[in-house]
């Protein structure tokens, strides 16, 4: 490395870091980063390799999808990793082969793309898409995320929780051995999810009054 392309990075009052390194007699900002080993990593993956003729201007959405997922492994866990995949399994049916420097000027596209999802798949495929392209930006791979200018990408409205009747509920309990019914009765009288948190419901309220 060229001794006047030494990275530094310093903190910032807002707290976050900015990259700075000097090539050709020139200090330039290579961005602000939430960490100092961010900033620098940043320097490392992605402006070293541009100062070095190194970066790949022909990337497809597919190589920045396994680079992504790869590089992301090293901070998430398996289960997320294979979520993010198992995600852009659609997007890379449509665009998979499509160079990032085509499909950054693919807005419209996009935006039709996200306009045809069904609607409960809509949010998570579009979002994996969002931070898989948004990686892709900060690579320096593309200058803008033209899943993000495609438009909003709002949450659906959560599906409405069908409640038990305590008639219903001593039906179940009458099915199954007293270990099963048990369980039935655990899980009505905590508003048991499947994520493990309680909540106060309908249920139990109507579980409790019999």
């Amino acid at each position: 490395m060229p001794a006047e392309a030494r990275p530094r990075a310093r903190r910032l009052p807002s707290g976050r870091w900015q990259l700075r390194y000097t090539h050709e007699g020139v200090v330039k900002s290579g961005g602000v980063y939430g960490s100092k080993t961010e900033a620098l990593n940043a320097y490392r993956d992605i402006i070293e390799p541009m100062l070095n003729g190194r970066v790949r201007r022909d990337l497809t959405l597919r190589q920045l999808v396994d680079l992504y997922l790869e590089r992301h492994a090293t901070v998430a866990a398996p289960v997320t990793v294979a979520k993010i995949r198992h995600r852009m399994v659609r997007p890379l049916k449509e665009f998979g082969d499509t160079p990032l420097c085509d499909l950054e000027r693919m807005t419209d596209e996009l935006a039709g793309f996200a306009a045809g999802l069904p609607e409960r798949f809509r949010y998570s495929v579009m979002s994996a898409l969002r931070q898989t392209l948004g990686a892709g930006v900060r690579y320096g791979y593309l200058a803008s995320n033209p899943a993000k200018m495609a438009g909003p990408n709002p949450a659906p409205t959560p599906r409405a929780v069908r409640c038990f009747s305590p008639d219903e509920i001593t039906a179940l309990r009458d099915e199954l051995d007293e270990r099963g019914g048990g369980a039935i009765a655990f899980a009505a009288a905590t508003g048991l999810r499947r994520s493990g948190r309680t909540s106060s419901t309908p249920t139990s309220t109507a579980l409790a009054a019999s």
